[in-house]
């Protein structure tokens, strides 16, 4: 569901074509992906919604480490107001706001050109960073244009918020700050495991669940209620912390007699190197559970 190319597919499986946001989505593949699910609608209600409704179902209750799951559990969570465990990462934004823009080889790219590599990029100076923010937001339609007031500056990030003229600010600009997080060595229009690397010391528990719920939440950006986290904890592995995730995700598929709802459930893990910080990612489809 994550840390790869950006493109919305359609994933095949035994008599389903699954509509799927696997991945961080370009705005063609976000409109590519209204259109499908626009078409979906019509039977099932909407791509946001579901045929069960959430009000008034009992949420479920998880251990902190909990890896085994019945399919009534995974629809539970799915189908009611349950929030993912308590304390995840999560960020608190007007409604008017839309998911940050992250800034990297490709928003910073002159308009019209085709970089052929897609980098996030970091950075100390707050200058450097509006730099980046106007550039990425430069090639828009109507050229959005970056507030002039001061930067959002947090452990993580650096961040701007982008506004078209006439309107409110709502397009948040984010760029890395690189005493936590450098993302150099990982490509997404050629990803490897290799997602990154937490410059934050010590590499303890509190880092590595830190870094992996942050990385989780970035390509999961406002996807409550139809993505949620389950149960998120770390572990020492051989020389490295190893922070697990478990999560469900909600999407339709086109079986043979028309759309079908689906509940996926989910494992990533994000295995971070105590001596160096570099951050190895895998994930895991494990089953429908509807």
């Amino acid at each position: 569901m994550q840390q790869g190319a950006a493109a919305a597919s359609v994933e095949e499986r035994p008599g389903l074509l699954t509509v799927s946001e696997h991945r961080p989505l370009t705005r063609v593949g976000r409109i590519t992906r209204s259109i499908l699910c626009a078409a979906i609608a019509l039977a099932v209600g909407a791509c946001s919604k579901n045929p069960v409704s959430s009000a008034g179902n009992r949420p479920p209750a998880f251990g902190t480490a909990d890896s085994v799951f019945t399919d009534g559990q995974v629809r539970a969570a799915a189908y009611s107001m349950y929030a993912g465990p308590q304390g995840f990462y999560s960020e608190q934004h007007p409604e008017t706001y839309t998911a940050p823009i992250i800034v990297s080889t490709i928003t910073t790219a002159a308009c019209g050109a085709r970089p052929d590599r897609w980098v996030e990029l970091s950075t100390e100076d707050i200058a450097q960073a509006r730099t980046w923010a106007a550039a990425s937001v430069a090639c828009n339609g109507d050229s959005d244009i970056v507030d002039t007031g001061p930067a959002t500056v947090t452990d993580r990030y650096i961040e701007f918020v982008a506004y078209h003229p006439g309107e409110g600010p709502r397009h948040p600009v984010r760029v890395h700050r690189e005493s936590y997080l450098d993302r150099s060595g990982f490509d997404r229009f050629h990803p490897d495991s290799l997602v990154g690397v937490l410059e934050l010391r010590p590499v303890d528990d509190v880092a590595v669940t830190g870094v992996a719920e942050y990385l989780w939440y970035l390509d999961h950006p406002y996807a409550w209620p139809d993505t949620k986290p389950l149960t998120s904890f770390s572990r020492a592995s051989n020389g490295s912390i190893l922070h697990t995730i478990y999560f469900v995700h909600r999407t339709v598929g086109i079986g043979l007699l028309g759309p079908v709802p689906l509940i996926e459930l989910y494992r990533d893990d994000f295995r971070v190197d105590t001596a160096n910080g570099a951050i190895v990612f895998s994930e895991t489809f494990l089953r429908d559970a509807r």
